[in-house]
Parts: C-alpha cells; sequence; structure tokens
C-alpha cells in the first residue's frame, strides 16, 4: 500500500485536467512540428478593399519575410504561398508557443475585370499589399438618367 499526499485545494478532477491537457499540448505542439504538409494549419488574414480604379488586398505576414511569399497568377486564380519559419535558437527548449510554423496557401479567383498583367505587390510591416487594377473597360463611369 502506498501513502499518498493529500492537497486539500486540489481534486481528483484537478489533477486529471492538468494531465489532459499535458497530453493535449503535447498532441498540438507535436502536429505544428511536422510541419503541417497539407498547409491546413496556418491561414493568413486578409484585407479586400475596392476602389474606383482597383481593388487591394492585404494579408497580414507577421515575421514572414518577402524572399519567403511567392505570388503567381494562372487562369485568372491568384495564388499566395510562402512558409512561417520558426526562430528557435539551437541548443534551448521551447516550453509553451502559441504561435504557429509552417507553409500557407492562400487562392483567390480574380474578377474578370482586373487587368492580371498589372498586379503590383508591396511587402512592409508583415503585410503584403497587392494592387490589383481594374481593365480599363471596366471603368466606365456612370450615366444618370433623367426620369421624364
Amino acid at each position: 500500500m502506498s501513502i499518498l499526499k493529500w492537497y486539500p485545494a486540489a481534486t481528483v478532477y484537478d489533477r486529471l485536467h492538468g494531465t489532459a491537457f499535458d497530453d493535449l499540448f503535447q498532441h498540438f505542439h507535436r502536429s505544428l512540428a511536422a510541419g503541417n504538409a497539407d498547409t491546413g494549419g496556418i491561414t493568413p488574414n486578409i484585407e479586400l478593399l475596392e476602389k474606383k480604379d482597383s481593388f487591394v488586398l492585404r494579408v497580414e505576414l507577421p515575421g514572414v519575410k518577402k524572399e519567403d511569399v511567392d505570388i503567381s497568377v494562372n487562369l485568372g486564380v491568384l495564388k499566395i504561398a510562402g512558409e512561417v519559419k520558426g526562430d528557435i535558437e539551437e541548443g534551448s527548449e521551447c516550453r509553451c508557443s502559441e504561435r504557429m510554423y509552417g507553409k500557407f496557401l492562400r487562392t483567390f479567383e480574380l474578377p474578370s475585370t482586373v487587368d492580371a498583367d498589372a498586379i503590383a505587390a508591396v511587402h512592409e510591416d508583415g503585410i503584403l499589399e497587392l494592387c490589383l487594377p481594374k481593365r480599363k473597360e471596366a471603368l466606365v463611369e456612370e450615366k444618370r438618367i433623367k426620369i421624364a
């Protein structure tokens, strides 16, 4: 028979909950360390604005260098791919991390009004901003019609 020390503030539920949380965190950490091969773990947030002559697409990419981002257009589909790389120093052990690492991929079907040949991108302060200019024929001015 073993003797267990009794802690009045810690119930059996509290002890099990702590263990279950530790197991869940370890599983979560392992799945992130696997590299998110399906790119399903990271989805950068976006913001899409429409101006008179263009669309502006902003993608949040904090900590991502512009060299780690690939932007392409093919058959009317805009593809933004890249990788969020970890920066844990050699010789250190991560005890807790809420950051996500791995590859990401976002695709957007462009409207026919966008001139794909004139798309421009700027990456600054963790924000990737793409200017998607509208085609000249899409820039018709609104014609007012008088009511008789």
